[in-house]
């Protein structure tokens, strides 16, 4: 063999292991998952709680879950190692003998908040798919869809302002996503859970008023359709608090 044609075999070989890396092939290689952040509040920011993200594989059966701790401001950074979306994203902080448990779902990768709005939400999903928990939410005969979470925050949303109109508060704006975007630490939505807090339609801990879960729990019953084929007979259990 030629100088020159081991030469074209050496630059062939360095070319194919370099398409390797480039493609994530190779021992050593990353694995994708689904990246998801947010910030978990009750209106104040759930500082220290432990986030836990169950997530759909991408490969295997057994649902993803990961942990993360929410930072000084309630904010959490969370990568799901073969996960995808759809996931369920819940926060837990205990303060002495007060546990504080709120919940949210993902549909897509990015902003995820958890908060009282969020909570509602999930709990009215539960009822408006027949789901017999959170867990099977993430299954295809219970998973809501993009426009069934759109619909639903909108229901949750328009309850809570009609509790905030009562009190003559400052209402929620009509549109704003709690999940995906829209909400701060300190903006006009947080500001309307602050507010919830003192009429007592919302506890410290985010839990919704007995009268107040009844009212958006039904109104996202109406608005959400089941899926076809679901099972009947589901629980509709609560979604954390």
């Amino acid at each position: 063999m030629t100088i020159s044609s081991k030469f074209s075999r050496n630059i062939l070989a360095l070319a194919f292991a370099a398409s390797l890396v480039a493609c994530g092939g190779g021992a050593g290689s990353a694995v994708p998952g689904a990246v998801l952040k947010g910030i978990a509040a009750t209106g104040a920011a759930m500082a220290n709680a432990t986030v836990t993200v169950t997530c759909q594989p991408i490969s295997g059966t057994a649902n993803v879950v990961t942990t993360s701790t929410t930072d000084s401001n309630g904010a959490y950074v969370v990568t799901a190692t073969n996960g995808k979306p759809p996931c369920i994203v819940s926060a837990v902080r205990t303060v002495g003998t007060v546990v504080t448990t709120l919940t949210s779902i993902a549909l897509t990768e990015g902003t995820v908040n958890i908060n009282p709005i969020t909570n509602l939400l999930v709990q009215g999903l539960l009822v408006g798919k027949n789901a017999p928990n959170v867990a099977s939410l993430l299954l295809p005969a219970y998973a809501p869809t993009t426009n069934d979470v759109a619909v639903a925050q909108t229901a949750v949303i328009g309850e809570v302002n009609k509790a905030l109109v009562a009190a003559g508060l400052p209402t929620i704006v009509a549109g704003t996503d709690l999940i995906g975007g829209g909400f701060t630490v300190g903006s006009a939505a947080d500001k309307a859970l602050d507010n919830l807090v003192v009429i007592k339609a919302i506890t410290a801990t985010g839990d919704a008023s007995p009268a107040l879960k009844a009212a958006a729990v039904a109104a996202v019953d109406v608005a959400v359709p089941t899926n076809p084929g679901t099972p009947t007979g589901g629980t509709g259990g609560t979604g954390g608090g």
